[in-house]
């Protein structure tokens, strides 16, 4: 391990990983001034979190070292309670810093629905291979993932506003589109929370996206940590830059209307 970068020997690397997808509020209060307006005016706030945005680290190879040498009830606790951390981070923010009104949606796909296994079976096998208990480097991390996930769902039954979704069969971005015209919400205001694009898609003039995205920062002793400074906003201002072209690329002049956005997706190397 670099010795410039420092990690908190007292926390697990799970913990680790979860726990630095709770952007901090310093970030978040630059992050989100484009939407806030817009929040206030619906009275409230709907923030869909994509779980595969919160624990994507435990799905990466350079951590699996460190994941595999915990032993198996502390990492599935470390995953329970560091995903209610989480959660518990931005309705805070949400309610003290913004001083909305919010309710918080959880969502986790871990299986290929029935419609894309029939007409698209390559849609995102990489990750869906991942999420198998027969494989040699991930099959731990999924049992236990699957293992947390059903204590978060059962304890979300006694935290008041944070809501369970059971989409296991279902792609997360079918179940978002859903619960955002139902009855109950489509009023409201709606923010994204995910590191996937394809859900760019349903970004529009109610709907925003959180994308958490780590960077190495310099500390003030000299040392070096990463921080969650690089995470941005993805509205309907800048949904085609953000969503089709990377920090590599200059993204081209585009004016086209926001529902264009699922016909670009179409046609683009996605």
């Amino acid at each position: 391990m670099n010795e410039h970068i420092r990690y908190n020997t007292n926390t697990s690397m799970a913990t680790y990983l979860i726990g630095s997808t709770a952007i901090r509020y310093e970030y978040l209060d630059q992050i989100l001034p484009p939407i806030v307006d817009k929040i206030q005016e619906n009275e409230k706030i709907i923030f869909h979190v994509d779980l595969e945005g919160i624990i994507y680290g435990l799905y990466r190879k350079s951590n699996l070292p460190q994941l595999h040498a915990m032993e198996f009830d502390i990492l599935v606790k470390d995953i329970t309670v560091g995903v209610i951390n989480v959660l518990a981070h931005y309705r805070q923010y949400f309610a003290t810093r913004l001083g909305m009104d919010n309710e918080i949606l959880v969502y986790w796909n871990y299986e290929l629905p029935a419609y894309q296994k029939e007409y698209c079976p390559e849609y995102r096998d990489k990750m869906y291979g991942k999420y198998n208990l027969q494989d040699p480097n991930f099959g731990v991390i999924y049992q236990a993932t699957r293992k947390a996930v059903k204590m978060i769902a059962n304890l979300l039954q006694f935290v008041e506003g944070i809501y369970w979704i059971d989409n296991g069969k279902y792609d997360t971005y079918s179940a978002i589109t859903y619960t955002m015209t139902t009855k109950k919400y489509y009023k409201y205001y709606h923010l994204i929370f995910s590191r996937t694009m394809m859900l760019g898609q349903l970004v529009g003039k109610r709907v925003a996206m959180l994308v958490h995205k780590r960077q190495l920062e310099t500390t003030e002793r000299g040392g070096k940590s990463f921080t969650s400074g690089a995470s941005y906003l993805i509205t309907k201002k800048n949904v085609y830059e953000k969503v089709f072209y990377n920090s590599k690329e200059k993204a081209p002049e585009i004016d086209l209307p926001i529902n264009y956005i699922p016909i670009v997706w179409t046609l683009s190397k996605y």
